[in-house]
């Protein structure tokens, strides 16, 4: 049978066992906390990534896709299990073998340039799908020699699609060159009408000049007209007051002078005298 000595060592054994226990439980319980904490936030991240209308991948230095949101789906590039571990322009143009294809050149330069920690951007038009992909990669965290830690070589890639965008943008742009069109020839027909409208106003001045000029000479012709008429009627009287004031002067005189014989007895000579050629 044990001894006192060796159950009470035992007791004390299990003691110190139970409160180490008891200490270490709650520790436990909040790294268990800590990690569902986490992967709620990461679940919901990725809920808010796949909520994007974007495509997002996480790349590798290398290129390589490590993770992508559920956009890559929507848009038929294939499922995010299927995406991860190939380049972003395989998934991107999975049928372009052109070696001078602008998405992968960029791809490839941006990966080298991101290094300096500056955003790459580019925009890409294709014709075939009248669709305009705007892309833009960020590194995940900007190199600093001083950081105990090696630098993070991985990068966000962000795709966009802005086609609505840049068609708007295009119909916006033919509206305005259509309402210039439309403005250059409005303006082009009100400098013709206020041509035409001094054109007219330059004729109905003429017109108005020789107007008044025509009744300057009216009035000229009017006064000289007058004048004529006088000087007619000043000849007239002229001729009246010289010829035939004379002639009935003449007549005056011979009829006083045939009264005055016929008052006198010798009536034959009287009678000759009224046939002479005074009244001739």
């Amino acid at each position: 049978a044990p001894t006192a000595l060796e159950v009470d060592s035992a007791l004390k054994l299990i003691d110190g066992f139970l409160t180490d226990l008891s200490a270490r439980a709650p520790q436990a319980v909040r790294d268990r906390e800590r990690h569902a904490a986490i992967e709620k936030a990461k679940q919901e991240w990725e809920c808010t990534a796949d909520a994007l209308t974007a495509m997002v991948c996480l790349l590798d230095a290398d290129g390589l896709i490590l993770r992508a949101n559920r956009v890559v789906e929507h848009w038929g590039l294939g499922s995010v299990g299927v995406v991860v571990g190939k380049r972003a322009h395989a998934v991107l143009h999975p049928d372009c073998t052109h070696a001078s294809c602008r998405v992968a050149q960029w791809l490839q330069g941006a990966l080298r340039k991101l290094r300096g920690g500056d955003p790459q951007e580019f925009e890409f038009y294709s014709p075939a799908g009248d669709q305009t992909l705007q892309f833009t990669l960020r590194p995940m965290r900007i190199d600093d020699a001083a950081a105990p830690e090696p630098p993070d070589t991985r990068s966000v890639l962000v795709v966009t699609d802005v086609s609505a965008l840049r068609r708007a943008q295009k119909a916006l742009e033919n509206v305005n060159l259509n309402l210039e069109s439309r403005v250059r020839v409005r303006t082009r027909e009100l400098d013709e009408s206020n041509r035409d409208l001094r054109k007219e106003v330059e004729r109905r001045e003429h017109a108005e000049h020789e107007l008044r000029a025509s009744r300057n000479n009216l009035a000229l012709l009017s006064e000289q007209l007058i004048q004529a008429q006088e000087g007619e009627r000043r000849r007239i009287a002229l001729e009246l007051h010289d010829s035939v004031g004379q002639s009935l002067s003449a007549i005056k005189y011979t009829l006083e002078r045939a009264i005055i014989m016929v008052q006198r007895p010798n009536l034959d000579r009287k009678s000759t005298r009224l046939n002479s050629s005074h009244l001739g």
